[in-house]
């Protein structure tokens, strides 16, 4: 694998962090991906990473699109509803994208994965709004037609490739990003050693800080979740 040439990209954020999944939460008093939550890894100098879903009137909130059921009561997938509509069903608030960027206001970066299926003029008013923050972020996914679209109509952006068990065989064949971010799990750490040569790599589903002390010879960094919480 080679790696892409980067003009004025700068990567080192991705391997000093502790990069921190859906903030420091608890389930109780406070909920992921919320404010509160990235307040607390604002506190602890954490990098933040969280999922965007484009909802059916375009706004952009932070969620994770797995615990739509569990957290919302709901069937339905969130990009056929709008924001009035998830704020009706709630009982806590769900921040949109522009909360999230004005509350963390550049003091810790971002990794915003983007793993739903579009249509790609809905990705119109993302880059409308990230082109106006001035803080550190990336853009990852699974999706091949979305990680290709983010190169080519706007390479200024960092971007990563999500691998995972349908995907994480094509790390051979990757190009054109700037980091990969795969599930610990699923690769060899003698291969993962050999490939970060060319490209970061981060680890990601670690949940035990033994294992993230057993990991990080390996990675360049890892994600962990509710890191903070276990550790008190």
């Amino acid at each position: 694998m080679k790696k892409k040439e980067i003009q004025n990209k700068d990567l080192t954020f991705l391997k000093e962090y502790i990069i921190c999944n859906k903030g420091i939460y608890d389930k109780k008093n406070i909920m992921e991906n919320t404010l509160e939550a990235f307040g607390k890894c604002i506190d602890n100098n954490y990098l933040i990473l969280t999922n965007l879903i484009i909802l059916k009137d375009k706004t952009i909130i932070v969620f994770d699109p797995t615990k739509v059921k569990e957290l919302l009561l709901v069937e339905e997938k969130l990009e056929k509803m709008t924001y009035d509509e998830i704020e009706y069903i709630t009982k806590y608030h769900v921040p949109t994208l522009e909360e999230v960027l004005k509350y963390v206001d550049g003091y810790v970066p971002f990794i915003f994965r983007l793993n739903e299926k579009y249509k790609w003029h809905k990705f119109d008013k993302l880059f409308e709004i990230l082109s106006n923050y001035k803080g550190l972020y990336t853009i990852e996914s699974y999706r091949t037609e979305v990680v290709k679209y983010i190169t080519k109509k706007h390479p200024e952006v960092i971007c990563g490739a999500l691998l995972n068990e349908q995907n994480y065989k094509k790390i051979y064949d990757i190009r054109n990003v700037d980091y990969i971010d795969i599930n610990v799990e699923l690769m060899n750490e003698k291969i993962v050693k050999k490939q970060k040569e060319d490209i970061v790599i981060i680890g990601n589903n670690i949940k035990k800080i033994d294992e993230f002390k057993a990991k990080s010879n390996f990675y360049d960094n890892l994600v962990c979740d509710r890191l903070l919480e276990k550790k008190n």
